[in-house]
C-alpha cells in the first residue's frame, strides 16, 4: 500500500491535465451526439408525418382528377385544372338554374293564363247552355201567331249571343 499517495486537487490536475480534457471532451462529445440523435428522431418523425399527409393528398388529388398515374410534381397543376373545372361547373349550374327559374316563372304565367282561359270558357259554356234552353223552350212553346215576331227576336238574339261566343 506503499503506492498509494494522496494528493490534492490541484496535483491531481496537473499531472492528469490531458486525461481530465479527454473526459470532459469526451462527455462533450457524447451529449452532442444524444442531442443531434433525438434531433434527427424528432425530424424524421416530423418527415414520415408529412410523407403521408401528401401521399393522402396524392391520392385525394388522383382521385379527384381520375387520374391513377399522377405524380406529387403535377399534383399542384393538376389541383388547378379542377378548380378551372369546378369553377365552370359552378358557372354552368348557376346558369342552368336561373333558365329553370325562369322556365318556372314562364309555366306559373302560363298556368294562370290556362285558368283565366278555363273560366272564360266556362262562361262561354255557360251561356251558350243557357241560349240553348231558352232555345229549346221557345221550340217546345210554339205560343200564338201574335207574339210570333217577339218570339223570331228573342231567338235571333239567343243566337246572337251564341255566334258572338263563338260558339
Amino acid at each position: 500500500m506503499a503506492f498509494i499517495t494522496t494528493l490534492s486537487a490541484g496535483e491531481f490536475a496537473a499531472r492528469h491535465w490531458k486525461m481530465i480534457i479527454c473526459g470532459i471532451g469526451f462527455a462533450l462529445l457524447l451529449g452532442w451526439a444524444l442531442r443531434v440523435d433525438h434531433l434527427r428522431a424528432d425530424w424524421k418523425a416530423k418527415h414520415e408525418a408529412l410523407s403521408a399527409i401528401a401521399g393522402d393528398i396524392l391520392g385525394a388529388v388522383r382521385t379527384a382528377s381520375d387520374n391513377p398515374r399522377l405524380n406529387l410534381t403535377d399534383a399542384a397543376e393538376q389541383v388547378d385544372l379542377i378548380g378551372v373545372a369546378k369553377r365552370g361547373w359552378q358557372t354552368t349550374s348557376q346558369l342552368q338554374s336561373s333558365r329553370i327559374d325562369a322556365l318556372g316563372i314562364e309555366a306559373a304565367r302560363r298556368q294562370a293564363l290556362g285558368a283565366e282561359l278555363q273560366a272564360k270558357a266556362d262562361r262561354a259554356i255557360s251561356k251558350r247552355e243557357s241560349a240553348i234552353k231558352r232555345l229549346e223552350t221557345q221550340r217546345l212553346d210554339p205560343g200564338e201567331r201574335a207574339d210570333c215576331a217577339a218570339q223570331i227576336f228573342a231567338a235571333n238574339a239567343a243566337l246572337d249571343l251564341v255566334y258572338q261566343e263563338g260558339l
